[in-house]
């Protein structure tokens, strides 16, 4: 531009200082003052009626910005204010007003008058008469620099819409078929629009950079004569951030989404870059931010893994700091931005890194926006900026979520706390992203929060109990969650009343086997088919309801009401995995092995790498085709525990984002911990205990073993150990007492200390007869779980062998009192009562009862089935 605003005198200077701050009342009163002053000239008199017409328009524009679809319509006070500003504006395009410069810029302006008015036609002939492309590129001022910006930002408009470009909605404003058939929308037409538009966002950027290295210099200058006069004041610059208005910030994003619309989404990538590779001001934050959450999407929405090209790091770039403005840097024009150069710079190598690096970023910068002060007077803006907060955290959840990296989302979550006390979405992902993460002690702690926040609303409370069911084993607490969340539905309806039965017969349900008097389970039996029969009633179509209570009538040993639950229950949601191994089981009990079998081989077609099927399917072959046919299947199921740890480890990168998909197959040792010594207790929080303290006497003595697998992790471990106790009781069948301590000594070395590896041994000691250590390695087991059945049945046999029948009887006895279903402690406590002398009638009865119980026995306990929320 012509004009460049630096003229000798002191109000010159003011005046130009005024237009930097965008002090246009300012710029009025000083113009007017320019204007009338006693030696004035025919240019001060034009300088004047300029900064006089500026002033009104950008003043008037900024208290009613111009909206793209609709344009002001000219009433009243409108229309006298923006004809003031344009007959002063008007008053300078003579000769005279040429030879001082302002006639450019009166162009410019009116130009952007005749837009914001919808005249878009007339806004292009101004712009023509200025020639804005044939300026040239110099070093300019920061006002003029965002004049000319906003030029090129407006032409782009204008030429959109007038060929036809624009949104489509009705625009307002006169534009005549003449001019609009001058712009006809192609190709060409394309390149050229986008082509104002970067140019309007380079000079967006370094009017930025250009604007915050002013602020600092005045900073510094009037900081540097305050200490002349001896009076202190701070180092630190204010934070000052300056605006751009909603012209320049459609412009920044304009030219990447036209990209994106016209299908070349790597042109859109590289402008992206190209603006975030700018040099960062603190007026910029609020441009970085924006851009960086449009670049994180046009990644995670646009671009395949196989199709992303990693950022450009050989291409020139300017360095980041201008020495000597009077000298370009050779072959960069002065209207680009300052770029970082590459020294040290990290180059994200994947499309995940980029994605994850862009969202972190923008994660700080909205949470700098956010006001820490929670007085009233600050609402307004704190509830603007957490929103766009809020849009980033979603962002990172669809990021992260899908590769189950969910530590970086809980920290991300915990950061926002303190800015969002009171913010009951955020402590909702939060309490969600702890649970995926494993937390679920303080999931449970935050859920509380949540449901404190909102005494209204049910889900949380839901949410809570079935983490309290699934995770914790605490069947108490998750009751007392799922009858307040009914408590809430029946006073703030919420169309949930149905699911609040559900639980609650699920908690009972699950009490009713962790409890050992026969009151007390009745009580809670009862109960439970009660909640889930009204649970049916309010929502026949939940598939849920009728597995749970077709899982409750079986494990009642009411198997024909079962399996007609059972399969109304697969006839409602026909894939559903639990439903399917309820009715295999159910089958198994009913005799029908061979239909359990084919049943189960269904149910792996559609859930081939599921273990608890797997080692059902292995049971099943074992009882029908021969320990031979079990052994081919859990030799699979070693191979996918294989395949499984080293997926593990290679999808894995060095920003430590690893995948964690196998959890779907793969359940919770929790539902694992039953398959092959048919303890049915698992759901037990003594089981949960027992299993805790294996886990750490194992730990504290691997450390002293260097055979300790360290590349498995804790759940992968427990599989395998699982597996390898299968398969050394099959070898054990087979007469093959070799092949089974391999697969002792296999597992040992990844629980040295655990229960089911000292049950595993004494059953390899009893194989041989050697009853005494058999005694010490079953013994061994109940001190780490004094309610594992299995080493309870084989107590009791081993202490007949070894003639203590009365020591037998006990640990039998404790196996019925957990499990009173179970017909092998029954028959072992028939042998035991028929050893001893006068108890011929009760041995009699333990035996009829055995007999009983094994009618109805599954091959495998109705608790090896996990439990299903969805």
């Amino acid at each position: 531009m012509s004009y460049r605003g630096k003229r000798p005198g002191t109000l010159e200077q003011d005046i130009e200082r005024a237009r930097e701050e965008g002090n246009w009342k300012k710029v009025v009163e000083l113009a007017n003052q320019l204007k009338d002053r006693l030696d004035k000239d025919k240019p001060n008199e034009d300088l004047g009626w300029f900064l006089i017409g500026e002033g009104k328009l950008e003043e008037y524009l900024e208290e009613n910005p111009p909206v793209i679809d609709n344009p002001i319509h000219i009433e009243s006070l409108s229309k006298s204010k923006l004809r003031e500003a344009k007959s002063c504006l008007e008053k300078t395009l003579g000769e005279d007003a040429a030879k001082i410069g302002v006639h450019l810029d009166s162009w410019i302006l009116l130009a952007k008058l005749n837009f914001a008015m919808g005249n878009y036609s007339e806004s292009l002939r101004f712009y023509e008469k200025s020639k804005l492309e044939t300026l040239e590129e110099k070093q300019l001022p920061p006002r003029s620099l965002k004049i000319i910006a906003e030029a090129f930002a407006i032409k782009g408009l204008c030429i959109e819409k007038l060929s036809g470009g624009g949104s489509g909605s009705g625009v307002g404003g006169g534009h005549n078929n003449s001019t609009s058939s001058k712009y006809k929308y192609g190709g060409d037409q394309d390149a050229k629009i986008i082509k104002n538009f970067e140019v309007a966002g380079d000079l967006t950027l370094l009017y930025l950079q250009e604007i915050d290295r002013v602020s600092r210099r005045g900073y510094a200058q009037s900081t540097l004569s305050m200490q002349s006069v001896g009076t202190s004041n701070s180092p630190v610059p204010p934070n000052i951030e300056h605006k751009l208005g909603p012209i320049l910030e459609l412009a920044l994003l304009k030219a990447p989404q036209l990209y994106i619309k016209a299908g070349h989404v790597n042109k859109a990538i590289s402008r992206f870059r190209a603006m975030l590779s700018a040099e960062e001001t603190r007026s910029t934050s609020n441009v970085r931010l924006s851009l960086a959450k449009q670049l994180a999407e046009t990644l995670m929405h646009s671009i395949t893994d196989s199709k992303y090209n990693a950022p450009d790091t050989e291409s020139p770039r300017r360095v980041n700091s201008r020495p000597n403005l009077g000298v370009n840097n050779v072959g960069e024009s002065p209207w680009k931005p300052r770029k970082y150069s590459n020294t040290n710079q990290f180059v994200p190598t994947n499309k995940q890194e980029e994605i994850i690096l862009l969202l972190m970023l923008c994660e700080v910068m909205a949470s700098k926006h956010v006001p820490l002060n929670q007085n009233p007077e600050y609402d307004s803006h704190r509830a603007n900026t957490l929103q766009g907060a809020i849009s980033v955290f979603h962002l990172m959840n669809l990021s992260l979520a899908r590769y189950g990296y969910f530590k970086t989302l809980c920290e991300m979550f915990e950061r926002s706390l303190r800015y969002a006390p009171k913010e009951e979405h955020i402590w909702s992902q939060f309490a969600l992203t702890l649970a995926c993460d494993g937390r679920h002690l303080r999931s449970i702690v935050v859920l509380k929060e949540v449901a404190e926040m909102n005494e209204k609303d049910a889900s949380p409370c839901l949410l809570a109990a079935r983490i309290c069911y699934e995770k914790l084993n605490l069947l108490g607490e998750g009751i007392e969650w799922a009858e307040k969340a009914l408590e809430r539905e029946e006073e703030y309806p919420q169309d949930l009343k149905s699911r609040c039965h559900l639980y609650i017969g699920i908690g009972h349900y699950l009490k009713a086997t962790e409890v050992e008097t026969r009151e007390a389970r009745q009580r809670y039996s009862h109960s439970a088919l009660q909640h889930l029969q009204v649970s049916i009633e309010l929502d026949p179509g939940d598939h849920l309801a009728h597995f749970y209570l077709g899982l409750h009538l079986a494990t009642a040993r009411k198997l024909t009401e079962a399996y007609h639950i059972a399969n109304k229950a697969l006839h409602l949601n026909p894939e559903h995995l639990q439903s399917l191994h309820l009715t295999a089981l159910i089958l198994s009990a009913k005799g029908e092995f061979e239909e359990s079998l084919k049943l189960t081989n269904y149910a792996l077609s559609e859930y081939p790498e599921h273990l608890p099927l797997l080692a059902l399917k292995a049971r099943l072959e074992e009882e029908t085709v021969g320990a031979e046919a079990a052994l081919a299947t859990t030799r699979f199921m070693f191979g996918l525990l294989r395949n499984i740890t080293d997926s593990a480890n290679t999808n894995s990168t060095d920003s430590g984002i690893g995948i964690e998909d196998n959890k779907s197959m793969v359940p919770s040792y929790s539902y694992w911990d039953t398959l092959s010594d048919k303890d049915s207790v698992s759901l037990q929080a003594q089981s949960v205990a027992a299993s805790q303290v294996e886990k750490t006497l194992s730990e504290v003595a691997s450390s002293l073993s260097a055979n300790w697998a360290k590349n498995h992790s804790q759940e992968t471990s427990y599989n395998l150990i699982r597996t390898w106790v299968l398969t050394a009781e099959l070898y054990l069948k087979l007469d093959q007492v070799d092949a089974a301590q391999s697969c002792c000594t296999e597992a040992r070395q990844l629980y040295p200390l655990s229960y089911h590896i000292l049950y595993l041994k004494g059953k390899i000691h009893q194989h041989l007869r050697e009853w005494d250590e058999a005694k010490a390695c079953f013994e061994d087991s109940l001190s780490i779980n004094p309610n594992h059945i299995a080493s309870l049945q084989e107590l009791g046999i081993t202490q007949l062998h070894k003639g203590s029948p009365r020591l037998a009887e006990t640990a039998l006895r404790s196996a019925i009192r957990l499990h009173p279903h179970d017909p092998v402690s029954w028959s072992n406590l028939g042998l035991v009562m028929e050893s001893l002398d006068g108890e011929s009638e009760t041995a009699a009865n333990c035996f009829a009862t055995a007999q009983q119980t094994k009618e109805t026995s599954p091959i495998l306990p109705f608790n090896t089935i996990s439990l299903a929320f969805e």
